[in-house]
């Protein structure tokens, strides 16, 4: 139970400061996106409206900390603004159509990271001392203590970008219709699914062993 209260809280924290980052970050850069917005149609929109846009992106007049204030308002609320890069569509919208498959993803590679936690963790435990418990439970333990998305991010760099073994973008191949009856829909989904499930699974399966093997050792003695 500690380590879960734990796992929450460091959770907690990361949320709190990735919120922060978010609202820090874009005023703290050369223009806004509304900005980049006139820029990307190059003309097409009256500048008349850049003020409007301003306002829908959460660049409002005010102190920093009134306009902090305003954005945890609208964020609790539900209301995520306007998308920069599907804009106009309201984040929300853009959340949405991702979530079923960022909570499949999550999901099963949680499922996969806790089973093999608990069996390396009922491992270690038995052969204490040995290779798993003193080599692989260390570094596995290491790895768990980075954000999710810093090894996401390294293996997206490194697999992606410069190998360009796996894919970056999307859920499958966009020429595909999604078809859950074609085998080459499902091969596209599991190409598209291994960097970040791979990331989900060494970031977290340290931890369940670590439990697990604490557990173990302080039941058999």
């Amino acid at each position: 139970m500690r380590f879960l209260l734990r796992r929450a809280g460091f959770y907690l924290l990361a949320g709190f400061v990735a919120i922060t980052l978010n609202f820090l970050i874009p005023r703290l850069m050369t223009g806004s996106p509304a900005d980049i917005i006139m820029a990307r149609f190059q003309g097409k929109l009256d500048p008349r409206a850049l003020d409007s846009m301003k306002a829908a992106f959460g660049f409002v007049d005010g102190p920093l900390p009134e306009q902090y204030g305003i954005y945890l308002q609208n964020l609790f609320q539900g209301n995520l603004g306007t998308s920069v890069a599907s804009f106009p569509l309201p984040v929300a919208g853009v959340i949405g159509t991702a979530l079923g498959w960022t909570m499949g993803l999550v999901g099963i590679a949680t499922l996969i990271a806790f089973t093999i936690g608990l069996l390396l963790g009922i491992y270690a435990a038995w052969r204490r001392g040995k290779f798993l418990d003193t080599k692989v439970l260390p570094i596995l333990s290491v790895l768990g203590a980075f954000p999710i998305f810093f090894v996401a991010l390294f293996f997206l760099y490194a697999f992606g970008m410069n190998l360009h073994w796996f894919p970056i973008l999307h859920s499958y191949d966009i020429s595909l219709t999604e078809d859950w009856a074609s085998p080459e829909f499902i091969g596209s989904v599991l190409q598209h699914a291994i960097l970040p499930a791979t990331a989900i699974l060494l970031s977290s399966v340290g931890g369940w062993m670590l439990g697990m093997r604490n557990n173990m050792i302080n039941v058999l003695g």
